[in-house]
């Protein structure tokens, strides 16, 4: 019986003592593992994709330069053929305008060539570069030598009567009518005078 509790005794202060091989395995264990074994995988995994992320961005950054630069190139084009149809039109507007200045002077050279007698002084009165085109040329010489309306001189005038039959405010306005076209200028007296004596011997005893 002393036998057999000794032996109990011994077993449980074995079983009582700290598992010394164990902890040292595992202090091994732990000793042979890499440091940050983990951490390192997840800063590559991060570094790779920043990477793929960096190289999407330069390829998408690409093709929108790229876009830009083919806008560029098609507005400098347009802007280059609109430049090349201004010059253009102002080419085919100067030769027009030379080759109508050329034909106005040639026909002033020979208008004038024509001009004879009162005309041809006229225009040899004329002071320098006063004529500056044919047309102006044109407009003035009508003016000097051509109208529609009719030239009454003082004689004329004088010998207008009223008419047999005539009311008289009808050889009033038809007398009024030729003072105005009259070329002597007439003070009011005696436009009246003259108006008055043209009318039948009894209005003007009336009168």
């Amino acid at each position: 019986m002393t036998s057999q509790g000794n032996t109990s005794k011994a077993l449980s202060d074995i079983s009582k003592q700290p598992n010394t091989h164990n902890r040292s395995r595992e202090t091994q264990s732990s000793d042979n593992m890499p440091p940050f074994e983990v951490p390192h995988i997840n800063i590559m995994s991060v570094m790779v994709t920043d990477v793929d992320i960096s190289e999407d961005r330069m390829v998408e950054l690409e093709k929108k330069i790229n876009m830009l630069m083919k806008t560029v190139e098609g507005r400098d084009f347009k802007i280059a053929s609109l430049k090349n149809l201004i010059e253009s039109c102002d080419a085919a507007e100067s030769k027009t305008c030379e080759a109508a200045g050329t034909r106005g002077d040639l026909l002033v050279e020979q208008f004038v060539r024509t001009l004879i007698g009162n005309a041809f002084d006229w225009y040899t009165d004329l002071e320098p570069k006063f004529i500056n085109s044919w047309e102006q040329l044109e407009k003035d010489f009508l003016n000097r030598f051509y109208s529609t309306r009719r030239i009454v001189n003082m004689i004329e005038l004088t010998a207008t009567k009223q008419r047999k039959g005539e009311p008289v405010i009808d050889y009033i306005n038809r007398w009024r009518a030729l003072s105005l076209d009259c070329k002597d200028r007439l003070i009011e007296l005696s436009a009246v005078e003259m108006c008055t004596q043209g009318m039948h011997w009894g209005l003007v005893y009336i009168l």
